[in-house]
């Protein structure tokens, strides 16, 4: 399975969820934990794009799912998920 088809499955989840549990798509896609700890920031950032679309009054939830994605992404070193994180941040502010 690809990243990006990990992603479309863990973004259904998120719409209907609110949430993705990691020990879920670990067993869901077979996932090992080097590739789920990669996927890491990326759902963050996705669950704080998902709070923001579904109700408008989540923007402080929304935040720190993207400052959390941030925090991630820096501690792993992986710039393209930092700046995501960092662009989903400031564009709402």
């Amino acid at each position: 399975m690809t990243f990006d088809e990990i992603l479309d499955q863990a973004i259904t989840l998120l719409r209907r969820q609110g949430r993705v549990s990691y020990p879920a798509l670990k067993i869901r896609f077979g996932l090992d934990d080097a590739y789920l700890e990669a996927l890491k920031a990326e759902l963050y950032r996705l669950q704080g794009e998902l709070r923001l679309m579904l109700a408008t009054d989540n923007a402080a939830e929304a935040e720190t799912c993207f400052r959390q994605a941030f925090d991630i992404a820096r501690s792993q070193q992986a710039k393209s998920p930092e700046l995501r994180a960092a662009t989903s941040t400031a564009w709402r502010k």
